[in-house]
């Protein structure tokens, strides 16, 4: 991956509006200048780590129309058959997707490791809701949920800053999908 190249990352990008984001945490930046070779070796892993993106966009996308479809139903019993059905499988295809993103250095892994622990804590919560929630605690149950999700909002705004100051340094351009 050459000095200008754009890699595109879209990730989470759709949860705008859902109250359903991640992130992760930041790297520190060491004062030391890289070498051209330390820098090409890292565009190598980028460019790895940045090739999977919309195969983990894509099955976002089917979780968040399957968490957007569920959310529709009126009638408890419906949300809960709904997200047995088809929100946790496709959660878990994402997770899934999320954790075998080739994050082949130190610095990519601490910038994308949190990102995917967020997710699991939004999955356990939203888990835990289907199989706990009754008529008489639905409120307080979804509660919980939404504190997850604005949990996975606030480490994705985290993930995205710490990611763009890495590819940065790595000269390489963070191409982000609206």
């Amino acid at each position: 991956m050459g000095t200008g190249q754009r890699c595109g990352f879209g990730l989470g990008r759709a949860l705008a509006g859902l109250a359903l984001l991640l992130g992760a945490g930041c790297e520190s930046v060491s004062d030391k200048a890289l070498s051209e070779e330390q820098i090409a070796r890292e565009q190598v892993v980028i460019e790895s780590y940045s090739a999977r993106v919309p195969e983990v966009d894509g099955k976002l996308k089917v979780f968040l129309e399957a968490w957007e479809k569920a959310n529709a139903n009126k009638d408890l019993k419906a949300l809960k058959e709904a997200l047995k059905a088809s929100v946790m499988p496709a959660f878990t295809a994402h997770i899934s997707a999320l954790e075998s993103m080739p994050a082949g250095s130190e610095g990519l892994r601490k910038i994308h490791e949190p990102l995917v622990t967020a997710y699991k804590a939004a999955f356990k919560a939203l888990e835990t809701f289907g199989n706990d929630v009754t008529e008489t605690n639905v409120e307080p149950e979804y509660a919980k949920v939404l504190t997850a999700m604005d949990a996975v909002k606030k480490a994705e705004e985290v993930y995205f800053k710490a990611l763009e100051a890495h590819y940065q340094l790595h000269r390489v351009t963070l191409k982000t999908s609206p």
